[in-house]
């Protein structure tokens, strides 16, 4: 679990017995994962909004409408706030929304 923290902080390969950690931090650095993470698959929502609206294809434009919400409420996911754990953070991480995660698990 540890060594989930140092490479989620993007640090190298470090020789611990115990890292304390501030969980308030590393929920916000959390969030700005999260926001690194959104930012290419709204490009790619917008591109494929405007083709629907080109087209004329309102299922499509509600649809990515929908998926957009999605991104956005992400950072601000409860279980982000109940987390006690950087494994819990981790474990938060909607894949589904967001993709993969790089946390070296």
């Amino acid at each position: 679990m540890d060594m989930v923290l140092v490479q989620m902080l993007g640090l190298q390969k470090m020789e611990v017995k115990m890292i304390n950690y501030n969980i308030d931090k590393a929920k916000e650095i959390f969030r700005n994962r999260i926001r690194e993470a959104r930012k290419p698959k709204f490009e790619e929502l917008d591109y494929a909004f405007m083709k629907a609206i080109e087209l004329g294809n309102s299922e499509e434009q509600s649809r990515i409408v929908s998926e957009k919400q999605l991104l956005r409420d992400a950072p601000a996911d409860p279980d982000i706030d109940t987390a006690t754990t950087v494994q819990e953070l981790v474990s938060s991480w909607k894949t589904d929304v967001l993709g993969e995660g790089n946390f070296g698990t």
